[in-house]
């Protein structure tokens, strides 16, 4: 299942920027419903969750549905430990994330003040 594997790995031509800029069209399959349920899962309220939860259901089954849940999850725990313990991104890890945080234009999110560059 595509949300198993990387595009890499599976060969797919993919665009990152997609992830956080508009007008980007990320080249993943249900690429649109994906990001907008990681939106969704970051937004107070549950009418836009419940709407992307219902999109995700109709288009990709409730195996993708109950998927994109658990790795939301997972990132969002992930990120607040790393936070809460403040545990810093090391310098070989932030040397080699450079470009994709630059092409997510993340190094602007209040997390990153936890980086050695931040």
């Amino acid at each position: 299942m595509l949300l198993r594997a990387s595009g890499e790995h599976q060969g797919i031509d993919y665009e990152l920027r997609a992830v956080s800029k508009e007008g980007f069209e990320s080249g993943v399959a249900h690429g649109e419903l994906l990001i907008e349920f990681a939106n969704a899962v970051m937004t107070p309220g549950t009418e836009r969750l419940d709407a992307a939860r219902a999109a995700i259901l109709d288009a990709m089954g409730p195996e993708a549905l109950v998927e994109c849940a658990a790795v939301a999850a997972n990132f969002n725990q992930m990120v607040r430990i790393a936070d809460s313990t403040g545990i810093p991104i090391d310098t070989m890890a932030l040397g080699m994330t450079a470009a994709t945080r630059e092409t997510l234009d993340i190094d602007h999110f209040h997390s990153a003040r936890n980086t050695l560059g931040g």
